[in-house]
């Protein structure tokens, strides 16, 4: 892939997409800030407009994250969702909602491509409105805050977790505040994916 322009960004849009974006930063030998994969950001936006539709309010009101593998050990980081402010198992609706409930939402938001495989043969709109994002926020330098694949020196691994994008790429990673299950979580779904991305060395 040599030599490069030092000032690329590389988006990795594929599966497995964590594994695959480590697998492009070394053989770009790019800053891994430059290097990222669309991560967990569709299925986040799917769990937000899952919530959205059943507590009755606008899906940009809903503030929650899926976070870890694009895959099957991702994890949703129900503790610090919130809804206008106020954390979403708190928000005021009839019935409430339960985290076994929320739970099932995610479980639904991570199969749901197997579903449109299924009926359509494969998917292109949700992923084509999540790279149309990310490169809007690159180009035009929004510092907006996005679930992407990035690498976390602590795991030492691509996992996904919120970052403000910019013109540079990630300019920032936010680990979120995360309960002691989802902390556990996180870090076997972070484990895993640092075992197979050795295996590609």
């Amino acid at each position: 892939m040599k030599p490069l322009n030092p000032n690329l960004i590389i988006i990795l849009v594929t599966n497995p997409c964590d594994i695959m974006t480590t697998f492009a930063q070394r053989v770009s030998g790019l800053p891994r800030s430059q290097v990222f994969g669309s991560g967990t950001f569709l299925d986040t936006q799917r769990l937000r407009k899952a919530v959205a539709d059943r507590i009755q309010v606008s899906e940009t009101a809903v503030h929650a994250y899926i976070i870890g593998e694009h895959g099957d050990s991702q994890v949703a980081a129900f503790s610090s969702a919130t809804v206008g402010g106020m954390p979403l198992l708190d928000f005021p609706v009839e019935p409430r909602l339960t985290i076994d409930e929320l739970s099932t939402m995610a479980d639904q938001a991570k199969n749901k491509a197997y579903a449109i495989i299924k009926a359509k043969g494969a998917t292109y709109f949700g992923i084509a409105s999540v790279v149309a994002s990310i490169c809007e926020s690159i180009v035009f330098n929004q510092q907006t805050i996005r679930p992407v694949s990035c690498y976390i020196d602590k795991y030492q691994t691509y996992v996904s977790m919120p970052c403000v994008l910019g013109s540079k790429g990630i300019e920032r990673i936010l680990e979120l505040p995360l309960s002691d299950e989802e902390k556990a979580a996180f870090e076997s779904s972070a484990t895993k994916l640092r075992e197979l991305s050795a295996d590609t060395n």
